[in-house]
C-alpha cells in the first residue's frame, strides 16, 4: 500500500499493531508452515498463543473477550496472514473470525453469542461454515440440506462439502432449510457441534492449501430438540442445547429477535 494510504488510513496504532503481529508471525509461524503442509495440520495450541497476544476476535466487544477494534485493524490482520503465503494457514483464522462467527454475533442470542465467541477469541475453539453442497455449490437457494420439524424435534439430513476448517473444527455454522417448499424463505442457520451424534466427516483430497484439510459432512437423521417453541422458517437458529435468536428471511434481509431451544442430539 502506498504511503499516502497508509497515512490516510492507518494510524501510528494500527502500524504498531502491525509490526507486532509481523514479528509474531516471523516467529511462531513462518518456520514451521512447510512442516504444516506435510503434516496438513496446523497444531491448534497455536491458536491460544495467537489469543495471549491479543490477536483472535478483536473486533467483537470486551463483554465476548474482544477489544472493539475499529475495521482497520482487521485490514492489517488479513494483509499480514496473507503475507505466510500459505493459503490452507490463513484461511483457518479468516474463517473462523470473519465467515461464522459473525452470524452467531449479529443474529445469535445472547446464550448462544456467550457460548461461542469467548472460547473462540481465547483460541480454544475454531469454527467452520457448512454452505456448499455437492449438487448446489455454494448456490445458497438450492441447498438440499434439511431440518425438519417431528414433533419436539428437527431432524437433520444432507450433505455438506469444501468445508474449510471442517475437519480440525469445533462447530459449524450450517445453512439449512427448514421447510424447503418455501424456497429462501426456508434458509436457517444451525450452530452444530462437530462431535454430534449423525455427523460422518471425510477428509478431501486436493491440489493445494494442505495446511487446512477441506471436509465432507454427511448429516443422517440428527435430531435437534425444540423443547419450547419452534425455530421458524426463515429462522436463524442454532444446536447446541440453550436459547438463540434471529431471522433470515428473503435471503438474509432482516431479521427479529426470537428464542428457541438447540441441541444436537440422538
Amino acid at each position: 500500500m502506498s504511503a499516502n494510504l497508509d497515512r490516510y488510513y492507518f494510524t501510528e496504532e494500527h502500524q504498531l499493531f502491525r509490526e507486532s503481529l509481523r514479528k509474531f508471525l516471523e516467529k511462531e509461524v513462518l518456520p514451521y508452515i512447510n512442516e504444516w503442509e506435510e503434516r496438513q495440520q496446523v497444531p491448534k495450541s497455536l491458536w491460544r498463543k495467537f489469543a495471549e497476544q491479543g490477536f483472535l476476535g478483536f473486533h467483537y466487544p470486551p463483554e465476548y473477550g474482544g477489544a472493539g477494534l475499529d475495521f482497520f485493524y482487521t485490514v492489517v490482520f488479513t494483509e499480514e496472514i496473507s503475507r505466510v503465503f500459505s493459503g490452507g494457514f490463513g484461511v483457518i483464522p479468516l474463517v473462523t473470525q470473519y465467515m461464522s462467527t459473525p452470524y452467531i454475533y449479529k443474529y445469535g442470542s445472547e446464550a448462544l453469542k456467550q457460548k461461542y465467541l469467548p472460547p473462540v477469541i481465547r483460541g480454544e475453539k475454531i469454527a467452520a461454515i457448512g454452505i456448499s453442497e455437492p449438487g448446489a455449490g455454494s448456490d445458497v437457494a438450492n441447498i438440499q440440506t434439511k431440518a425438519i420439524r417431528e414433533g419436539d424435534w428437527y431432524i437433520v439430513s444432507g450433505q455438506k462439502t469444501f468445508i474449510s476448517n471442517g475437519y480440525y473444527g469445533d462447530f459449524v455454522v450450517l445453512v439449512v432449510k427448514t421447510q424447503p417448499e418455501a424456497g429462501l424463505n426456508s434458509i436457517s442457520l444451525l450452530v452444530v457441534d462437530l462431535d454430534s451424534p449423525g455427523i460422518t466427516r471425510n477428509k478431501l483430497r486436493k491440489l493445494g492449501w494442505h495446511a487446512q484439510i477441506r471436509q465432507s459432512y454427511s448429516l443422517t437423521g440428527c435430531a435437534c430438540p425444540l423443547k419450547t417453541s419452534s425455530a421458524r422458517r426463515g429462522r436463524v437458529s442454532s444446536t447446541d442445547g440453550g436459547p438463540t435468536a434471529g431471522t433470515a428471511r428473503g435471503g438474509y434481509r432482516r431479521h427479529r429477535r426470537h428464542r428457541t431451544p438447540h441441541g444436537l442430539h440422538p
